[in-house]
């Protein structure tokens, strides 16, 4: 994140607390209002919260390719999200 500060790219984080299945659309307007270049997103593979607010984010926001973060010993630990449509 330290570098995308100087790279002027706009990012947002959430920790492993993401949002609840009902705040999922608060959190997908923040998400509109903030414009983030990229999203980075800790959490496990295997946590139901996680990978429903991946695919939303996904679904929502079709400019977004996005790259597993791996730790060598427990597998899947987040997800880098970022936005490839030229306009950012």
């Amino acid at each position: 994140m330290y570098a995308s500060y100087f790279a002027r790219c706009r990012m947002v984080a959430f920790g492993s607390d993401i949002p609840s299945y009902s705040n999922f659309q608060l959190a997908r307007q923040d998400l509109r209002a903030i414009s983030p270049d990229a999203i980075l997103l800790f959490g496990a593979h295997d946590d139901s919260a996680y990978e429903s607010f991946v695919e939303t984010v996904q679904h929502s926001e079709p400019t977004f390719l996005s790259e597993t973060i791996l730790d060598p010993e427990i597998g899947e630990v987040g997800k880098l999200l970022w936005r490839v449509d030229g306009n950012h």
